[in-house]
């Protein structure tokens, strides 16, 4: 959704932000309800994705304008007052499709180590995962998708990353270390759960974990590449043994070929070498023009750039080169509807 118009009266409201606060931040109703005071009151998510998740308390009814006003940034570093408008439509109340058509290869590649200020992450192995998901229709509460992944056979969390569908098609890829699989042969030294929920809470039970591949290449050279390995296309000498994609074998197919749409990164879990987003559409280019910012497992939000607003789709903080902290003033409506970031 974008600023000025319509948003679900149960959703939870995300704003994107480094280092923002709510704090010199007031919430207005037009026309007034009784009570006529109404803040924002931060709710913990089942997502990782916005740096602060915020409901209106009392509840707005629908048909109401509500005006989100005031200065975002900590008192010390002088932002300007934003004012972020919306109409409350009827509570929504359906959960929207669970992902298909799950899919991932595994390329393990010459080690990749990152030249700095690139956008990139030093990493040995690249997760290329595929899913279809079913962004939000008008009027509903954007859908969030988030990709757990786990060591095979445990529950230990190695990443964990949210996104808000924008588009059907989701591609991100998971770049680790080889010491973070082990002695574990690397195409099923990992298990990944897609799940999707709505900003309104709505959910399905998620599917059923995907642990074997249907691609695995191993390439040992060029030694040093000078650019972060993509997804390469995949051939039939790729294809995994006992996987989905071996011999007609059922499951979900393979999708080749690199790129990928509407993700941004996660890190990997402590000591681990994290992972970004692949090659997608995020709105996140504050800095060099790329996309830079992470959700760890942990992550709290401090430190972070990115969008502010409801979905994560109103206005975006650019950073301000040279600047201890930036901030300026929003940019206006940046993303696609339902959120062409997270």
């Amino acid at each position: 959704m974008y600023d000025g118009t319509s948003y679900p009266a149960n959703a939870v409201i995300l704003f994107y932000g480094q280092e923002i606060t709510l704090d010199a931040v007031t919430v207005n109703v037009i026309p007034p309800v009784n009570p006529a005071d109404h803040t924002l009151v931060q709710t913990a998510v089942p997502f990782t994705t916005g740096s602060i998740a915020a409901v209106i308390d009392p509840p707005v009814p629908a048909g109401h304008t509500v005006e989100i006003a005031g200065d975002f940034c900590p008192p010390e570093y002088g932002c300007e007052p934003q004012v972020i408008t919306y109409t409350v439509t009827e509570p929504d109340l359906t959960a929207p499709p669970v992902p298909t058509n799950l899919s991932f290869g595994v390329f393990d590649y010459p080690d990749y180590i990152s030249g700095g200020g690139d956008c990139t992450v030093d990493s040995d192995l690249g997760y290329f995962l595929h899913a279809t998901n079913v962004p939000a229709a008008s009027g509903e509460s954007p859908v969030i998708c988030t990709i757990t992944t786990t060591k095979n056979g445990s529950a230990q969390v190695v990443d964990k990353r949210s996104m808000v569908v924008s588009t059907q098609d989701l591609s991100v890829v998971v770049r680790l270390f080889a010491e973070q699989v082990g002695a574990a042969n690397p195409a099923e030294a990992l298990c990944f759960e897609f799940s999707s929920v709505d900003t309104s809470l709505n959910a399905l039970p998620a599917p059923a974990p995907l642990c074997t591949p249907c691609y695995y290449r191993v390439e040992s050279s060029p030694a040093n590449p000078s650019t972060q390995p993509e997804e390469p296309t995949w051939t039939n000498a790729d294809v995994y043994p006992g996987g989905p994609c071996d011999n007609g074998v059922g499951g979900s197919g393979g999708t080749a070929g690199s790129g990928g749409t509407g993700a941004i990164g996660g890190s990997g879990a402590a000591g681990g070498s994290g992972a970004q987003g692949g090659g997608g559409n995020s709105q996140d280019d504050s800095v060099s023009g790329c996309t830079c910012s992470v959700e760890s497992v942990d992550s709290t939000g401090s430190g972070r750039f990115g969008l502010v607003g409801l979905g994560g789709v109103i206005a975006v903080l650019r950073r301000r080169r040279g600047e201890k902290c930036s901030r300026s003033s929003m940019a206006g409506s940046v993303a696609a509807e339902h959120g062409g970031h997270v």
